[in-house]
């Protein structure tokens, strides 16, 4: 996406009066804009805000959990194809931060590197284009009161690169590598099939 903006809001409730045997009520948010540099034609400023409450009876809410991104291994991506969307702490463990409320901010520079545009002979794979960015994440997932101090800092940057498989089916390969400036981040690099935000 180069410009313009997206909103969505997600609930869900369970309650006696419509035949459950619990009470439990979730609510989800996502705000993303994105702005194209207005000096470098193609360079896109791109802003995500997501964030998410739960309540009703204990161990009926909803948990929310935040982190980094899992790596699967060879045999996975060949054969299971996960497709990893763009929400994550990035710099952290998969999950590292669990709680029944949750806010995340993503901030993130994207810009192309070389378009391909390119198949070899006619096997059903085409190469589009390679593409990277450079991010910060903030955020955090908790279940008590919100409190700035706890919240996590992830920064780095990522390679993509876009093709196509079957002349119509869009993947995107995704390399990065994350820094994690709180307590249980650090250094991390994954590799897998995923889209940005």
């Amino acid at each position: 996406t180069s410009v313009g903006r997206a909103f969505s809001v997600t609930m869900s409730a369970a309650d006696r009066r419509i035949g459950n045997p619990y009470r439990a009520a979730a609510l989800s948010w996502a705000f993303s804009r994105f702005w194209e540099n207005p000096l470098i034609h193609h360079h896109i400023f791109a802003l995500r805000y997501a964030g998410g409450l739960s309540a009703g009876d204990e161990g009926r809410r909803s948990l929310y959990s935040i982190g980094g991104f899992p790596t699967p291994d060879l045999q996975e991506l060949l054969l299971e194809h996960p497709v990893y969307g763009g929400q994550a702490l990035r710099g952290y463990a998969p999950g590292d931060r669990r709680g029944v409320r949750f806010q995340l901010v993503q901030l993130e520079y994207r810009f192309p590197i070389v378009r391909i545009q390119h198949g070899l002979q006619t096997l059903p794979f085409y190469l589009n284009r390679v593409h990277a960015l450079v991010f910060a994440d903030y955020g955090d997932a908790y279940s008590t009161r919100i409190d700035l101090r706890t919240f996590r800092v992830g920064v780095g940057a990522e390679v993509l690169l876009d093709f196509t498989v079957g002349y119509f089916l869009p993947f995107t390969l995704r390399l990065g590598f994350a820094y994690g400036a709180q307590e249980r981040g650090g250094p991390r690099v994954y590799f897998h099939l995923g889209r940005p935000f």
